[in-house]
């Protein structure tokens, strides 16, 4: 099924994503997604499915912020994760309305509970790679994917494929400055979190 109403439609030829694109009725490319110059391929339909039976299973609503890139070339940013498809970036809405009006104010923070639920199940249908956290990607967004481990290694990436991971690195933080401000204490919590979803 196909959740028209929140299609984002290619109206420039930085729109790689049309009315044709793969959506459900939980899962759809968000307002976030239109216009992007990077990262605006599709997901792989894999990715699609499990977050739409995640996004069943816990009566919640995502809209994808960021996908698929090319491998090679300048159209491509960062992680080789998002490569063809492989990873996205999203946001979570606690319901249709809020799904479809996409306001900032209505996104499940990354410490909320139901979005740690949200994780869990979503790792259980085989989406990995998950990151969350302030110092990349605020306090709304989520990464999941699906990248193998052999391509990782073929980039030379230096992380696991499966690796659960928050910004920013806690390990690389001035010890004086670690949790020292609500934000810190706010990214201290998804860390802890993120870790017992694994």
């Amino acid at each position: 099924m196909r959740a028209r109403e929140f299609i984002v439609e290619g109206d420039s030829k930085t729109d790689k994503v049309d009315s044709n694109s793969f959506q459900t009725a939980r899962v759809a490319y968000g307002k976030a997604f239109k216009g992007k110059l990077t990262r605006n391929k599709e997901a792989q339909k894999e990715i699609i499915l499990a977050l739409t039976k995640a996004a069943e299973d816990t009566n919640l609503y995502v809209r994808i912020s960021s996908a698929g890139q090319d491998e090679t070339g300048s159209d491509r940013y960062g992680s080789h994760r998002h490569d063809h498809g492989m990873a996205v970036d999203f946001h979570v809405y606690p319901d249709f309305e809020t799904a479809r009006t996409q306001k900032y104010s209505d996104r499940l923070k990354n410490n909320d509970p139901k979005m740690f639920e949200f994780l869990k199940i979503a790792r259980r249908y085989g989406l990995k790679g998950l990151g969350a956290g302030y110092g990349n990607m605020g306090d709304t967004t989520i990464h999941l994917d699906i990248t193998p481990q052999s391509y990782m290694d073929k980039h030379n990436a230096g992380t696991t494929a499966d690796t659960t991971y928050a910004y920013p690195d806690r390990d690389n933080m001035p010890k004086t400055t670690r949790y020292t401000n609500d934000k810190q204490r706010t990214q201290q919590q998804i860390d802890r979190a993120l870790r017992t979803i694994g």
